[in-house]
């Protein structure tokens, strides 16, 4: 009997534990996700300072000698070389995905259910939806894979612009 109130005992610790455990993987995923979104923002604005701080500068020497051209033109040709990966990186990493409906995940779960009602003795036509369900799948893949794509043909473009520098 005393074995037995020890395990309960132990169980009820293990558990509390564990929903301090979950409370913090919440709140630092939480956390996580503030702070991408703070650095999305924040390289947002880098890259749209460092636009406008190009696009002054060219105005600042356009209006001087053309040495003084030259090399703002050479200056910003380098750094265009050099953000322009970045830009790619950032592109990569921070493009949204593509907004799946959220409707397709309560038809799956409806299958599921529909499937077990009909192995309970209902009959059910179940082919239909899993239909649907497995056509509903295959337009997610074929949207991530579009979505992909684009991701690629942006990095072959940003690395094509650095090669025609």
């Amino acid at each position: 009997m005393m074995t037995m109130i020890e395990q309960i005992r132990d169980l009820e610790i293990s558990l509390r534990k564990q929903g301090e455990a979950v409370a913090q993987s919440k709140s630092k995923m939480h956390a996580r996700i503030h702070s991408d979104k703070k650095l999305e923002k924040d390289i947002k604005k880098c890259f749209q300072l460092l636009k406008e701080m190009d696009d002054n500068y060219a105005l600042y020497c356009a209006n001087k000698d053309t040495d003084t051209w030259m090399m703002s033109r050479t200056m910003k040709a380098a750094r265009e070389i050099t953000t322009s990966p970045l830009q790619s990186i950032f592109n990569f990493l921070f493009m949204p995905r593509m907004k799946t409906k959220g409707r397709r995940w309560s038809l799956l779960s409806k299958a599921l259910h529909k499937r077990r009602l009909a192995c309970e003795g209902e009959h059910k036509d179940v082919g239909a939806n899993d239909e649907r369900v497995w056509q509903n799948s295959i337009e997610d893949i074929e949207a991530e894979l579009e979505c992909l794509f684009k991701r690629l043909i942006l990095n072959r473009v940003s690395l094509l612009n650095i090669l025609s520098l």
